[in-house]
């Protein structure tokens, strides 16, 4: 007699055997049919990018036959979704959490030895089926990494702004963190605390960027891998200036000429102020670099004049020797630049240069002697 048994479970077979004068034998025999699969499952299975990530394995027959003791529990890392490439196989304990990913960036899957139970069952249900030669693996994946530094490439200024290039392909660049400082700073550092945190969007505008000498900026990308910190010097105008005797209906003036750089279009305006003035005066605004102010004259008086009586000659005549100094007006000036199309932007103030306006002695004289009874003027 046979039995065939076909749907999967807990069968109880009693076996009676009975002789010729009736004396009965029996046996009962209990038979499991098995046809679930063994699990393989991986949490975390798809995820975005990270610099690593903690993975746990599970090899289960729950409701099986029980998996074999003969089955090996190894994954593989692998760059390539088709085979096994640039990584190892490794042990594992089945339900226990290991971290994989360190060091690495890219795309990777990983790649699990299959599990037998007792009744030859293979696993199969998760993941998917990849065939390599002749062995099967489940695969699952893919899993990103990223522990590759972002790269400043190019950082320059323009105007308020701070234009950055960063290259970083692989979870992208997300943030920029930046300190500013009126000296260079010889090893900054750059921290969540002390830096300023602005979204990546190719430039960082600089709140009263005049007042700003050095500005150090570092990228971020996505899971948190940070460039080298780059240092960026914020030009200032040098100022020079000479004065201008021919202008002012000949009382002098100054001209002004000075230096800020590349960026964008700027509008400049000067300041005034002399000697004896408290308050700076605003004097001329230009879109150029330079210019000629009519403001700063001669207005001081000469000191007063000295003579030397020399004496009569033969002819009677009187030689007289006279000298005197001009006094020079002194005057400071600075120049302030601004962004052209929103002049309250101001973008460097230079520092404050002194001149002296002095058009000199006119080169000619009157003297009047007094002779008691009469007296003789001279030209």
């Amino acid at each position: 007699m046979a039995i065939t048994l076909t749907e999967e479970g807990t069968y109880t077979i009693t076996v009676t055997t009975t002789d010729n004068v009736g004396n009965i034998a029996e046996k009962i025999y209990t038979v499991k049919i098995d046809k679930t699969l063994p699990i393989i499952a991986v949490e975390t299975e798809s995820v975005e990018y990270a610099k690593t990530r903690k993975v746990v394995i599970l090899a289960t027959d729950d409701e099986g036959a029980g998996l074999r003791d003969n089955n090996s529990y190894e994954y593989y890392l692998s760059t390539s979704n088709s085979s096994l490439t640039g990584g190892e196989w490794t042990n594992y304990t089945s339900g226990e959490e290991f971290t994989i990913g360190e060091g690495k960036t890219g795309t990777y899957y990983l790649f699990v030895k299959r599990v037998v139970d007792n009744a030859e069952n293979i696993s199969k249900e998760a993941g998917s089926i990849q065939q390599i030669g002749e062995e099967e693996y489940q695969k699952f994946g893919p899993y990103k990494f990223d522990n590759t530094d972002p790269m400043i490439k190019s950082i320059e200024v323009e105007n308020n702004k701070v234009k950055i290039e960063v290259k970083d392909e692989d979870s992208g660049v997300t943030k920029y963190r930046y300190i500013t400082s009126g000296t260079r700073i010889t090893n900054p550092r750059i921290t969540e605390t002390n830096s300023t945190e602005v979204e990546a969007t190719g430039e960082i505008i600089i709140e009263k960027i005049n007042e700003v000498r050095y500005i150090y900026v570092i990228a971020e990308d996505r899971v948190g891998n940070r460039s080298n910190i780059e240092e960026v010097e914020i030009p200032k105008i040098t100022i020079e200036g000479q004065a201008n005797l021919e202008t002012g209906n000949g009382q002098g003036g100054v001209d002004l000429s000075w230096n800020i750089g590349t960026g964008r279009e700027k509008t400049y305006k000067i300041y005034q102020k002399s000697e004896t003035e408290e308050e700076w005066q605003e004097v001329g605004e230009t879109n150029e670099t330079r210019i000629t102010i009519n403001t700063a004259k001669d207005i001081a008086s000469p000191n007063m004049p000295e003579i030397e009586l020399k004496g009569i000659d033969e002819s009677n005549k009187i030689n007289i020797n006279q000298k005197a100094t001009d006094n020079g007006s002194i005057y400071k000036f600075y120049v302030e630049a601004s962004d052209r199309e929103d002049n309250s932007i101001v973008l460097s103030t230079s520092e404050e240069i002194m001149i002296e306006v002095k058009t000199g002695i006119k080169g000619y004289y009157g003297v009047k002697i007094d002779f008691g009874h009469e007296s003789v003027e001279m030209i």
